[in-house]
């Protein structure tokens, strides 16, 4: 059994998540830059804006660190959705992913034309995150059918894990939206919800991983295949 089409898509999702840690790491980068500019400046209010005026060349390398963050984003999510395109030409789970990239699409944009923290400014923020976040899970789950019929359980396995490790992340996310919500801040049980949140950023960094390597172990298996 051999599916070229998913082997082909999963190298470039595999890619582009390569290349969207390096962009993020740009970002991160240039926005600690701005606090470090901040913090150093020597004027009395010390903003950004006398920094900057003080700073020009760590102001230009700032500005070059986002440029390039953001070209590499976009660059990293049009390979993502080559790679889901050409993948659901073998399995269904990466058309369902297909779908809902369209629907992040078009709630991104249609969040555009309303004010910012209106109703419906809100509602298209939660549609994009939920199906964002949905379109990990259907590529994990295409990646486990396919596995499957190859007769990889190693590759499976490692799929139903980092499965179950998102699964927990969202009860945890759950969970410590609740704290927050019923545990003043003055209260000692505040800590169960920083606990909770600090849990649920440790095992979002595990799943993140997790995923990476399931999509090497996914590429390696269906290049074999073809």
């Amino acid at each position: 059994m051999k599916f070229p089409h998913a082997a082909k898509g999963v190298k470039k999702i595999f890619l582009s998540e390569i290349i969207e840690l390096i962009g993020s790491i740009l970002m991160f980068a240039a926005g600690g830059f701005a606090y470090w500019l901040k913090f150093t400046d020597t004027t009395a209010d010390a903003d950004l804006s006398a920094a900057f005026a003080t700073q020009s060349v760590p102001i230009i390398i700032m500005f070059c660190l986002i440029i390039t963050g953001v070209v590499i984003t976009v660059i990293a999510a049009i390979i993502g959705l080559i790679g889901i395109i050409n993948a659901s030409r073998d399995s269904m789970f990466f058309k369902i992913a297909l779908f809902s990239v369209i629907i992040c699409v078009a709630a991104n944009i249609s969040g555009l034309f309303f004010p910012a923290g209106s109703f419906m400014s809100n509602l298209m923020n939660i549609l994009y995150y939920v199906f964002n976040f949905s379109v990990t899970l259907e590529i994990i789950q295409g990646i486990i059918i396919l596995a499957e019929k190859l007769g990889n359980q190693a590759v499976a396995a490692k799929g139903k894990t980092t499965l179950k490790v998102i699964f927990a992340i969202i009860i945890l996310s759950l969970l410590s939206s609740v704290a927050y919500s019923f545990f003043p801040f003055a209260n000692a049980n505040l800590f169960i919800g920083l606990g909770l949140i600090g849990l649920t950023l440790v095992l979002s960094v595990i799943q993140y991983f997790l995923y990476l390597s399931l999509l090497a172990k996914a590429k390696k298996m269906l290049a074999r295949s073809k």
